[in-house]
C-alpha cells in the first residue's frame, strides 16, 4: 500500500471460519483440531498454493485478535469516511 500512495495502510484478506454466538469451547477447539489437520494435508495446500495462497492454520484465540484488529482498523475508516449503508 505504501508503494501504492498510502502509507500506513493495510489491507488483508482471509477465510475464516465461523460459528454460532457461545459455541462451547470444547466443540470450537475439536472443530479446529479437525480443521488445520485438513489445511495441512499435501493436496489441500498444494490447491491453495497453486492459486498463489498460503494456508496459515491458527488457534481460535488468535483468530479472535485478528478479526478484532481488522473490525478496529475498517471500523476507523468507515467511521472517518462516514459511510453509511443505503
Amino acid at each position: 500500500m505504501t508503494e501504492a500512495g498510502v502509507p500506513g495502510a493495510y489491507v488483508s484478506g482471509g477465510f475464516h471460519f465461523l460459528g454460532p454466538a457461545n459455541l462451547p469451547r470444547t466443540i470450537v477447539a475439536r472443530l479446529n483440531e479437525e480443521l488445520v489437520k485438513v489445511l495441512r494435508t499435501q493436496d489441500i495446500n498444494e490447491m491453495y498454493r497453486s492459486t498463489g495462497m498460503e494456508i496459515v492454520a491458527s488457534t481460535p484465540d488468535e483468530q479472535i485478535g485478528i478479526l478484532r484488529t481488522q473490525s478496529e482498523r475498517l471500523g476507523s475508516i468507515i467511521r472517518k469516511l462516514g459511510i453509511k449503508l443505503d
